[in-house]
């Protein structure tokens, strides 16, 4: 589904990204690891557009994305739940959820505010509030609803729990895995190890812009002294 080869990215004169290589097949959980600044965030940006790349490639269902702007490779089927959430902070829960719908997938069995309310049925209880009013972990649930509603092919999560309390998190993990039994794709990116490690099918691991290791989770965990040094783990 998604191929990412040979990725070169960056800031103004900054080059961040040197080689990344990474994949994600239908129907597969993914994850990016790696210690703060090693380049996961601007590997996200890349894929989505919002930092062109600067050398490689980009494919997403055998189309070349490098270089297309953000909307037209989220019209693709690609949803973000951006690092930070990002809701609409003046629209209600309602109108954020709203405002995103899409079956871009084609799918027979698109997300609509019903089944995002049966996901989290706190959203439902606030549905009439102000986004700018939710707690960051409401705000976390809304920005899952808000991609899930564009009915993406591949849903990228950058820090899925970075900042939530214990409970929320593992509600978010709950859903994580509710979403891989509906054969959702996902790209993930979170520094719960052992979460990732019951959620995930394959990894990546980051170190200075470049991919350093990929393997399952069995080899992840037979392989933990050797990759704990790129993951601070």
């Amino acid at each position: 589904m998604l191929e990412v080869s040979s990725l070169h990215a960056g800031y103004g004169r900054s080059e961040v990204l040197f080689d990344v290589n990474l994949a994600v097949a239908e129907g597969e959980v993914v994850t990016l690891l790696g210690r703060n600044g090693m380049g996961k965030t601007t590997t996200v940006r890349a894929i989505m557009g919002l930092n062109p790349p600067r050398g490689g490639r980009v494919r997403f269902l055998g189309r070349d994305v490098a270089g297309l702007p953000p909307e037209a490779i989220a019209r693709l089927g690609v949803g973000l739940v951006p690092e930070g959430r990002q809701v609409f902070p003046t629209l209600t829960v309602r109108e954020n959820l709203e405002a995103t719908a899409a079956n871009r997938s084609g799918s027979a069995r698109p997300w609509r505010l019903a089944d995002v309310f049966a996901l989290f049925p706190r959203l439902r209880e606030r549905a009439d509030q102000l986004a700018r009013t939710l707690s960051g972990g409401e705000q976390q649930m809304l920005a899952i609803g808000r991609a899930l509603m564009t009915n993406p092919r591949l849903l990228i999560l950058d820090e899925a729990t970075e900042g939530l309390a214990p409970v929320v998190r593992a509600e978010i993990w709950a859903t994580l895995r509710t979403l891989k039994e509906r054969g959702q794709a996902i790209l993930v990116i979170d520094k719960n190890l052992p979460a990732l490690m019951k959620l995930a099918d394959r990894h990546f691991v980051l170190e200075k812009g470049r991919t350093v290791w990929s393997g399952t989770a069995a080899e992840l965990k037979a392989e933990s002294e050797r990759v704990k040094g790129w993951i601070g783990v």
